[in-house]
C-alpha cells in the first residue's frame, strides 16, 4: 500500500514547529488537530493511494486561503511547480513534500501578500535569503513588472532560480548568489522583503548600503 505524501509531511511540519519528533506507530486516517504547547498544527494525515494533482488543484487551493490568481499565472505557477519537484528529490529546496502542504505553506503564504499590499509593490525589490524563490518569486509571477532581485547564498539553490527564471522566461529579475551583508550588496532598492527567521535588529543593517531613505521593508513573521 502507498503512503500519500501529505502523510509524510507530518514528521517535516513538527521537525520544523518543535525539533526533531520521533513517530513511533502508525498514523491513522484522517488524524485529529495536533495541538503541542499551546499551538495548533491543522495536520490531516491519509494513507491511501497516491495522487497525482493537476493544476486546477493548485487554484482551487489557493481559493481555499484566499488568493485570487489568473490562469495565466496559475500556468506559471503550476511549471514552476514541477520544477520544485523534480530538482527536489534530496529536500534540499524545501522539506516540504505534500502537494497541499506546499500550497498551503508557500504558495499561498506568499501570494496572499500581493493583496496585502494592494499589488503596489516597491521597485526593485529585493527578497532576502530566498531560499527556492519564496516570496520573491511568487511576487514576480503576480507583479510581472516588479523588478526582483533574489538574494540566495547557497549554490544549489542559486542554480535552481536561474533554471527557473530561464524555463519560465521570466523577466527583470535575476540572482544575488552570495552572503546578504551591508558590504556585499550595495544595489540601490526601494523594498526589501524577507521570510527568513532572524530577527528584524540582525537585518536591517544589512540593508544599510542598499535601501532607500523611505524604503519599505517587509518582514514575514
Amino acid at each position: 500500500m502507498a503512503v500519500d505524501l501529505d502523510a509524510v509531511d507530518l514528521l517535516h511540519v513538527l521537525r520544523e514547529e518543535l525539533g526533531d519528533v520521533l513517530i513511533g506507530r502508525p498514523v491513522h486516517r484522517d488524524a485529529e488537530i495536533v495541538a503541542v504547547f499551546g499551538l495548533e498544527l491543522g495536520l490531516v494525515v491519509r494513507i491511501g493511494e497516491p495522487v497525482v494533482p493537476e493544476p486546477v488543484q493548485v487554484g482551487e487551493l489557493l481559493v481555499r486561503h484566499g488568493v485570487r490568481i489568473s490562469d495565466g499565472v496559475l500556468d506559471k505557477l503550476w511549471r514552476y511547480h514541477q520544477l520544485l519537484r523534480k530538482n527536489n528529490g534530496d529536500l534540499d529546496l524545501t522539506r516540504l513534500i505534500g502537494f497541499e502542504t506546499i500550497a498551503q505553506r508557500h504558495y499561498a503564504d506568499c501570494l496572499i501578500l500581493h493583496g496585502m499590499m494592494k499589488g503596489r509593490w516597491p521597485s526593485p525589490l529585493v527578497d532576502i535569503g530566498s531560499g527556492a524563490g519564496f516570496p520573491g518569486l511568487m511576487i514576480k509571477l503576480v507583479s510581472p513588472e516588479t523588478e526582483i532581485i533574489l538574494a540566495e547564498p547557497r549554490p544549489r539553490r542559486v542554480a535552481f532560480l536561474e533554471t527557473v527564471i530561464r524555463e519560465l522566461g521570466l523577466k527583470g529579475i535575476s540572482v544575488f548568489g552570495h552572503k546578504f551583508t551591508s558590504k556585499s550588496f550595495s544595489v540601490p532598492v526601494q523594498g526589501a522583503i524577507t521570510r527568513a527567521f532572524e530577527s528584524i535588529a540582525i537585518t536591517l543593517p544589512r540593508l544599510g548600503n542598499s535601501l532607500a531613505v523611505g524604503g519599505r521593508a517587509i518582514f514575514m513573521k
